[in-house]
């Protein structure tokens, strides 16, 4: 059975105290941005986001 990879892109903003984004903006930051996107979305929203359109054959996926 034949399996697929796609790449998709979520943007996302992360709030911050200083200009320079780098002095103050944490891992953990992030994450929370990026889950409170995803949790904003409806699954509509979702996967219009994050556009599906670079697709290939997964040659490395083990088949049963």
């Amino acid at each position: 059975m034949k399996k697929y990879n796609s790449v998709g892109f979520l943007g996302f903003s992360v709030d911050h105290i200083t200009e320079d984004p780098y002095l103050t903006v944490t891992a953990d930051d992030v994450r929370k941005a990026i889950i409170k996107r995803l949790a904003d979305c409806t699954d509509d929203q979702l996967l219009d986001e994050v556009s599906l359109d670079d697709t290939c054959e997964d040659y490395n996926a083990q088949t049963p």
